[in-house]
């Protein structure tokens, strides 16, 4: 999923010809349009603008994204394309009105990933050019995802740590959203224990039958928290909080194994060595991280009696998650 990251406050930078504020930096472009040659798109970032002129016949006449210690607008990455609400703007200067949302396309680079940037415009007047600056990406001033909902899933393999819970394989769908450091979602699922599906192929009177083998499934939901209290580049280690919540059907129907309906309830917590997706330009942020990786996880479930004593069912679970 790519994300448009934009300023946790407002960044706005005000001339005495014309007036700017950033809106949001997608970190892998995806400015399309079609070329005088052909076809082209963007292979590195976009940073989009608002844009205000303070005189008429005010333009724009080159930008570049340089680090803070480049002399103005001499040097660093030049804009390729430049896009004026919605439109494609090949004239040079880029002739501009009062009130527009410019985009800003720039060429790949793996130096971007390094950090702090800035925006350098070169602004065209009737009294000549000049050049402001302004800051894209530094400590005080991290970047957070403009998109906060999130859609992931995954699948792992539960092991019973006690001979009343069942094994199964699980496969889960999460839906959520960003708030702040935290995803707070909502995770779906369904399980099956492998050793114990029917097949059918029996006569059903042989007691070697597989249409007579015991059977296990469940669904389940559970709402989650989901935070990464350690992030290093692209590495994370992250936690995961979550309460569970469904039902199972297990048993083979017969007296030693007898058919169960069965209400399950309880606390999960994962941990998640996660390889997350690069933060655009380098900018500093834990939030709203797009991310994969290996879980594990203990859940302790309450379980509806449908015998007596039966107790606790306490599952380790391990598998591939991602969001």
């Amino acid at each position: 999923m790519t994300h448009d990251f934009g300023p946790v406050t407002p960044t706005k930078l005000v001339t005495p010809t014309a007036a700017f504020e950033l809106i949001a930096v997608r970190e892998d472009g995806g400015l399309s349009v079609a070329t005088p040659d052909g076809y082209a798109r963007s292979a590195g970032p976009t940073v989009r603008l608002r844009w205000h002129a303070q005189e008429a016949g005010t333009g724009l006449a080159r930008a570049f994204l340089v680090p803070p210690e480049a002399a103005p607008c001499t040097v660093g990455l030049l804009a390729e394309l430049i896009d004026v609400d919605g439109q494609t703007r090949w004239d040079r200067p880029v002739g501009l009105g009062v009130d527009h949302d410019v985009t800003l396309s720039f060429p790949g680079a793996p130096q971007l990933a390094a950090g702090p940037l800035a925006l350098d415009v070169e602004i065209a007047g009737a009294r000549g050019t000049t050049c402001a600056r302004l800051p894209l990406t530094e400590a005080t001033r991290p970047l957070v995802a403009r998109s906060k909902g999130v859609l992931g899933g995954g699948f792992s393999v539960s092991a019973p740590l006690r001979a009343r819970s069942s094994a199964a394989i699980r496969a889960d769908a999460l839906g959520g959203r960003w708030v702040g450091p935290v995803l707070v979602g909502l995770r779906v699922g369904v399980g099956v224990d492998p050793n114990r599906v029917s097949y059918g192929g029996g006569d059903g009177n042989s007691s070697s039958s597989s249409s007579k083998a015991g059977r296990f499934a469940e669904l389940h939901l559970a709402p989650q928290l989901t935070f990464l209290p350690y992030v290093r580049g692209t590495h994370a280690l992250g936690l995961s909080l979550s309460f569970e919540v469904g039902g199972a059907v297990s048993g083979a129907g017969t007296a030693a194994d007898p058919k169960r309906d069965d209400i399950f309830w309880g606390p999960r917590l994962g941990v998640i060595l996660a390889s997350v997706a690069p933060v655009p330009l380098g900018a500093p942020t834990r939030r709203t991280r797009v991310g994969r990786g290996f879980e594990l996880a203990l859940c302790r479930l309450n379980l509806t009696p449908g015998e007596p004593a039966r107790g606790a069912a306490w599952l380790l679970s391990g598998g591939f998650t991602a969001w």
